[in-house]
């Protein structure tokens, strides 16, 4: 066999023209290569340079509900928001919170709930192929009531006030049929979570419901602000900066990067 093998390497080293062959033949596999090459450079670049905020900050019922008990103990009295949306894909929205965080080093922390993984046969064929993913981060109709009946309450206080203070800085969320619906589901908003101390006296008493999850009776859901419209249409030409500009108005975050009373309604400020 080695004889056989030295004898056809003899050849070929003796054979000009498929020498010739050899080397084109390398020369043509590179070129066909660059394309696929430059093609998975160019995705493992965008993939890297894709904003993940979505990803990394969701946020369960449960964490929900651990944070919300936590914050009259603790002494952060900023607390912290949630974006409930059954739609987690719109790369403008994500981009714009991403630079609202980045932009303010004090910035409010916001956190993603998809309200699209529920418990009923919608979320279960969209979400269920992970089991334990579905099931941490699912979600029933008890406990999107709860927080649709305190959310709709605070939402309407602040809607009422907006409209009849229209210098005050806040985005206008609509007129009286933009409601915030009692429901077993929950529209796409913005809520901020705040100490009770931090929340306007007018609206504390609106965000203490009764509890379906847990059967609790008067229950304080520290919810101190709500919209159902966080794009401010004046913020800028695309959706990354009105996102970005209308937080800043919902947490009060001026052009400085000081804050005012945001979580007060506007006529109560000082």
């Amino acid at each position: 066999m080695k004889k056989i093998l030295d004898r056809i390497w003899g050849w070929m080293k003796s054979t000009a023209w498929f020498q010739v062959v050899i080397l084109v033949g390398v020369v043509v596999a590179i070129v066909l290569c660059i394309s696929p090459i430059s093609r998975a450079i160019q995705n493992a670049t965008a993939e890297a340079d894709k904003v993940k905020y979505y990803m990394y900050n969701r946020i369960s019922y449960n964490e929900l509900t651990e944070k919300i008990d936590a914050l009259d103990k603790g002494t952060d009295t900023d607390g912290f928001a949630v974006l409930f949306s059954a739609d987690n894909t719109s790369a403008g929205s994500e981009e714009g919170i991403q630079a609202y965080v980045d932009s303010n080093a004090d910035s409010v922390p916001v956190y993603i709930m998809n309200t699209g993984v529920t418990d009923d046969d919608s979320g279960k064929s969209k979400y269920d192929t992970d089991d334990d993913w579905y099931d941490y981060y699912k979600l029933s109709k008890t406990m999107f009531a709860t927080l649709s009946e305190a959310g709709s309450q605070v939402f309407e206080a602040w809607r009422k006030e907006i409209k009849s203070y229209p210098d005050s800085g806040e985005i206008d969320q609509g007129a009286e049929t933009n409601q915030f619906p009692v429901a077993e589901s929950l529209p796409t908003s913005l809520m901020w979570f705040r100490p009770s101390s931090q929340i306007d006296e007018s609206v504390l008493p609106l965000t203490t419901v009764d509890d379906d999850v847990t059967g609790e009776a008067d229950v304080n859901f520290h919810i101190a602000k709500v919209y159902l419209d966080f794009v401010d249409d004046d913020g800028g030409d695309n959706t990354k900066t009105q996102v970005q500009t209308g937080l800043m108005k919902f947490f009060g975050v001026t052009s400085e990067g000081t804050r005012s009373t945001a979580s007060i309604l506007p006529s109560h400020r000082g």
